[in-house]
Formats: structure tokens, sequence, C-alpha cells
């Protein structure tokens, strides 16, 4: 297959979870270079270093950090999307181009070299800052399951000139963001229409007119920075178009807090003109599953870089299977292994043109290989192998990785790959092919409690997300009663059902009708009440 064209996704609102990048610190310098400029910035204005909360045990969770420390919250998410992207340009990756979800266009404009990641720090602070000096209204803003037309008529009933269409993600999903009063409203018409309405964990009610006294001021605090040249085009879901030089970046950055987002039209746009691989440079993977949404799986690759059912290791696979990765020391190898009369320039057009068909062929003639091996071989242990939900820790190395090591290779060790990604050694001692030479044992999981009375509501929503926290090998702090497993975990309805299953056996519940739907289930929320209901 060819490798498609690539755009990265930067999140926005709600891409945190505890801990996202500690697996990831200590195995890529770019993320801990990227992470002492901001806390330096955090130390300084913030008095706290954000790091803190991305790379250990005195991690926050998201609840806590939006009630006490929405400041910190911003710059956390911040954080992780400009690490993440450092961390995979580092492997190799070039993007053709890079959008911002909202908030995400600053992680994207600095990714894309207009910024340092300190000035990027600095803006972020100078952000929530001139937010709370214009003190803003009470707000807030609620994802409603309806197109935009849809969410509009609604609020033409509710009747606020300042709660408007914020944030346009796909057919299904569109963010309304206002008054509180009247953004509670419109879930209200939106859940007698039969539509769900889930309140937006955000600090302040982006994107409406209730921002307009703060865009003056925020202007004015990042004026100083003026920005660079960008090094890679960004797409700007908010400008629906691409940045020029000619633009006034920080300018453009104070109006997005009262503009709209229209984010499924930059991901179509971006799709016809030859984007099939969207990555995620964030937590969580609510942008790919976006992404997929608006234009299909058909011939689309979407990789979530900080997913913690899986981790960057296995985005790292995702991304060098799909022929979008060429790490710089490994085209140098693969450069004098395959093409050595090629000059540097063309070997990398046609590599990132035929890569992935030409891995795919050596891993189909090294399984060939390993059929025919006398026993005691040493497994191939491949891309092809897909990770273990009871098992994310060890994920496979990137295939083009282990065709650096074709060549020079002349003992009995086939590489293999930790959870970041990075090639390890099987070692001799683990030749024959044992399960504890290449995957870790079964995680336990929490089962529901065993059929019988049911329990209160609130334990049951205990219950269930130990279960499913266990299950999925999310934090739980990504649950809440209202989390759409899938829309914002990026569950799909098969694992669902599975789950459902489970669950329904544990609880002893009927079985289920013929007109039954996963689809309306997408909740711990929904979950517990079918319980009870039974």
């Amino acid at each position: 297959m060819t490798a498609g064209k690539v755009a990265v996704l930067f999140p926005g609102q709600g891409a945190y979870y505890q801990g996202a990048l500690t697996n990831v610190l200590e195995s890529f310098p770019e993320v801990r270079a990227v992470l002492e400029e901001i806390d330096a910035v955090s130390e300084k204005m913030l008095n706290e270093r954000v790091s803190d909360n991305l790379t250990n045990g005195k991690a926050r969770p998201l609840d806590e950090l939006l009630a006490d420390a929405p400041d910190l919250l911003q710059l956390a998410i911040y954080g992780i999307s400009v690490a993440a992207f450092g961390a995979l340009r580092g492997q190799g990756l070039r993007p053709e181009v890079l959008i911002g979800h909202s908030f995400g266009e600053i992680a994207a404009l600095v990714s894309a070299g207009a910024f340092t990641a300190g000035e990027g720090a600095e803006i972020v602070c100078h952000r929530t800052a001139a937010l709370r000096a214009a003190g803003v209204p009470d707000g807030g803003m609620a994802a409603l399951s309806a197109d935009a037309a849809t969410a509009r008529r609604i609020l033409d009933l509710v009747g606020d000139a300042d709660t408007v269409i914020a944030v346009e993600n796909h057919a299904g999903q569109t963010v309304v963001s206002g008054g509180a009063a009247a953004v509670a409203k419109a879930g209200a018409v939106a859940a007698a229409l039969g539509l769900a309405a889930r309140p937006v964990k955000s600090p302040y009610p982006f994107h409406s007119p209730l921002l307009a006294d703060a865009v003056s001021e925020f202007g004015a605090r990042i004026r100083h920075l003026t920005g660079k040249p960008l090094e890679l085009p960004v797409f700007s879901p908010i400008l629906s178009r691409r940045y020029t030089d000619a633009d006034d970046l920080t300018a453009a950055l104070a109006g997005h807090l009262v503009q709209p987002v229209r984010f499924a039209d930059a991901v179509r746009a971006v799709h016809a003109e030859g984007v099939t691989v969207f990555v995620e440079s964030g937590a969580l993977d609510a942008l790919t599953t976006i992404a997929r949404r608006v234009v299909g799986d058909t011939g689309l690759t979407a990789v979530p870089s900080l997913s913690p059912m899986s981790g960057i290791g296995a985005a790292i696979t995702g991304l060098a299977e799909a022929g979008v990765l060429a790490p710089a020391e490994v085209d140098d190898v693969l450069h004098r292994v395959f093409a050595p009369d090629l000059d540097v320039v063309t070997f990398q057009r046609a590599w990132r043109a035929n890569g992935a068909r030409i891995i795919d062929l050596i891993r189909r003639e090294l399984v060939d290989v390993a059929g025919t091996t006398a026993a005691g071989a040493v497994p191939l242990v491949g891309a092809a192998a897909s990770p273990s939900f009871a098992s994310p820790a060890i994920v496979p190395a990137p295939p083009v990785s282990a065709l650096a090591a074709v060549a020079p290779v002349t003992g009995g060790g086939v590489t293999a790959g930790d959870a970041n990604g990075r090639p390890t050694a099987v070692s001799g001692a683990a030749a024959d092919g044992s399960a504890s030479a290449v995957s870790a044992a079964p995680a336990a999981e929490t089962a529901p409690a065993a059929a019988g009375s049911t329990p209160s509501r609130s334990q049951l929503l205990r219950e269930l997300t130990s279960f499913y926290a266990d299950a999925l090998e999310y934090p739980s702090e990504v649950f809440d009663e209202d989390t759409d497993l899938e829309a914002e975990l990026g569950v799909d309805s098969v694992k669902q059902t599975e789950l459902l299953g489970r669950v329904g056996a544990q609880y002893g519940l009927p079985p289920r009708p013929a007109d039954f739907k996963v689809g309306d289930h997408n909740t711990l929320g929904r979950i517990a009440d079918l319980i009870i209901a039974a």
C-alpha cells in the first residue's frame, strides 16, 4: 500500500488524565526538553511545576484541577500535546499539516515552529489570566448529540443571544456555549427531543460572546510574542483555512475566544487534499474518534498517541506500519541495505511511498521462515500482533526499527519493543518462546457484584467504574456517569457489546430484547439505570 498524507490533531478541553507522560518521560529526550521549558514558565507565572501532574504520583485528577487549579490544567493539556508531538517527531513523523481543536491551536502553532514551547506556555498563562481579569459571567458548555442545524434550532427555542454553537465536531455532536442557565435549558430541550446532552468540563464558556471582554486583554498581554514563520502548515478550524506568513498570530489567538470551531469542516478539507492518516498529539483519543466519524473508516488510519489503553509505543508501531515513520538513524541503515545507489532525498521519497508494502512483504517472509524453523527458535514478535487489553505495557517495536536490525544481525537476537516503542532485545534464554518472554501476565479485573440484590445507584457506579477501568485499562478518573464510551474514550460498539454481556451475566440481567441498541447504553450512568430497571 502507499503511505497517505499525515495530519496531526491537537486536542483542547478535557484532553488530560493523571500521569499522561509517566511512561514517556524517560524514553524520549524530546519530552523532557519540552517539560523543562514549560516548567520554567509555570513556576514563574503559576508558582507550580506542571510536570508534577504529568509524570509522577503527585498527579491530580481532572475534576480536582478543574475546580482548584484551572490555570494549571490548561497548561497541562498544552504541555501533553507539545511533548507528545516532540516524541513523535523524534521517531520520524513528518506530517503534511497540523490542526488544533480550539485551545489546541496554541500547541499546533508551537509544534509548527511559530513559538517556542516556553512562549506557548506564556500564551496559555496569559490566556487564563485575561479570562480571570475580564470577570466572565457564569457560563457553561454542553455537547449535544445533534448536528449543527438541530443544535441551532434548539438554541432558537432557548432564545439567549449569548448562548451559541461553539464547536461543530461531527454530524452527531455539536457543542454549545454560553450562560449557565441557558446551556442547561438547551440540554433540557435536547433531552425532551430524545437527544443526549453532556456538560463539557471546561473552566469558561469558550467560543461564546461572554468572553468578548477578554479578547482585547488577552491580545494586549501576548502582543510582544510576534511569532516566527511556520515550519509546517497549520490549518485552523476557526479561520477555516491555513495560516499564512501574513497572519498576526497573537491577534488571531485572541479572537479565537469568541469564534466558533468548525472542526468537521477542517477534517473534510484536509482529507480532500489526500490526508488519510490522522494522529492525535495529546491525551486520550477524542479527535481521532471524531475524524473517523467525519470521513469514515475506509482507507483511514487514526492513531491516538497517548491513549491509556495502549500508550505511545502502540502509536509508534501503528505509524511505522502505515509507512509514515522513518527516523534519521534508521533511514541511513535502510538506505544502505535497500538502495545505496539512490541519493538520500529520492530514497526517503520512495520509502514514504512504498515502505509499508516493503514492511508487510518482509514480515510475511519472516513468518514463513519462522514456521519452518527448528524447535527452539525465537518466535517473531512483530507489529502484526495486536496489543492485548490485559497487557498494554508490552507492545511490539516499530517494524521500521526492526528492519534496521536485519542487515547487521548475525546472532539469534530478535528485536521486540518496550511500552514506549523503544527496541529491546529478547534474550537467548527466552528462546523457548515461553509466554513470559514476550508478554506480561494478564491484569486482574475487578468484576461487578454477583447477581442478587441490586446495590444502590452510587454503589453500582463505583462497581461499574472499577470494572470498566480494569477491563479497558483506563485510569478510573476518566470515567464519570456521563462519559461517552465511544465518543470520548474510543470504545467501539463491539467492545461495548462484549462488556455489556459480562455486566449482564454478573448482575443477572434478562436476555436483551430484539430492538436493544448498544449505542443507547454508552455511559456508565445509562448502564447503571439499565441494571436498576431490570
